[in-house]
């Protein structure tokens, strides 16, 4: 065994010759070694990306998932946009009005008294002024009521309410380290999201609201226009089972990062190296010293000698 296993690295490093200058020098058969040892080390990496590809085609050619932003636009304007209405983010504002969701937001001062804030102005300075205490979201889809009841002077145990029941106290918004000095109107919170499904064939609209309860683990309810269609709690295996819930998750903000279809391969920032380099220039590489390997085997037509 050691004796086969021998003559085969031999075979192996025989065809790496050395050139006439010293350099290395590669004959037909170590090109075709190196295209194969490309190719296999490259076709899994690769096979993943596809698979990411594939499962974000398949979900957006059914249906259309949005997440809610409160700014139709960008601008020294912006300040005057309401902040009842919520918009679907395209690639570039100004971005549609969702129609069958509105949002009402109260804020109530040291003497419980409260009041309605209405554009991005007003919630920007009113949510520094350190009189106020308390901040209510209140989002309505159709006849259902999502509300959410923030203490302004802590980051954590905030309460999230469904048609006027209390489901969780334990909403967390983000702290002033991680998003800055001015307040945050979206994406506010931490563990908690909203996004909006669209059936692409049938037209029907479904509000879902993403919860992460821990690190690897979501609670998932999902509501049409006659009420609570399902809920159901997710690991990050079952997630992955269905790729409308995973996209639901990653554009809802209810996670600690993004989570791919079936792993991790693409959810990382993209570098020359990977993968331009790598798999990517390593399948073309290897693809292109087989061919040429082949190429060379083929016979030569005998050349015509001249009378």
């Amino acid at each position: 065994m050691k004796w086969v296993a021998g003559r085969s690295l031999a075979n192996i490093l025989h065809s790496y010759t050395i050139g006439k200058r010293g350099f290395f020098r590669l004959d037909k058969k170590g090109l075709l070694i190196t295209g194969v040892g490309l190719l296999l080390l490259s076709l899994f990496p690769t096979g993943l990306i596809m698979i990411e590809s594939m499962s974000e085609s398949r979900v957006s050619e059914r249906y259309k998932i949005s997440s809610l932003s409160f700014n139709e636009y960008a601008g020294d304007d912006a300040l005057d946009q309401s902040i009842e209405a919520v918009y679907e983010i395209r690639d570039s504002p100004p971005y549609q009005q969702i129609n069958n969701v509105s949002v009402s937001h109260q804020l109530i001062d040291r003497n419980s008294v409260e009041k309605q804030l209405r554009t991005v102005g007003e919630f920007l300075t009113e949510m520094k002024n350190e009189q106020n205490v308390r901040y209510k979201r209140s989002y309505r889809f159709h006849d259902q009521k999502l509300v959410i009841k923030e203490d302004l002077t802590r980051d954590h145990d905030h309460t999230l309410e469904i048609n006027d029941r209390i489901v969780d106290h334990r909403i967390e918004r983000w702290p002033s380290e991680v998003i800055g000095p001015e307040p945050a109107l979206n994406l506010r919170y931490k563990n908690v999201g909203f996004v909006m499904k669209t059936d692409q064939n049938s037209g029907q609209a479904e509000l879902i609201v993403v919860q992460q309860t821990a690190p690897r683990l979501w609670r998932i309810r999902t509501f049409n226009e006659t009420g609570l269609l399902i809920e159901r709690q997710y690991s990050l295996r079952a997630l992955r089972q269905e790729a409308v819930m995973v996209k639901a998750v990653n554009l809802s903000g209810a996670h600690d990062g993004r989570i791919g279809y079936r792993s991790q391969i693409t959810q990382g920032y993209p570098t020359y190296l990977f993968p331009i380099l790598y798999p990517y220039g390593t399948s073309l590489l290897s693809v292109a010293l087989i061919l040429y390997y082949f190429a060379e085997l083929r016979p030569q037509a005998p050349s015509k000698k001249r009378i």
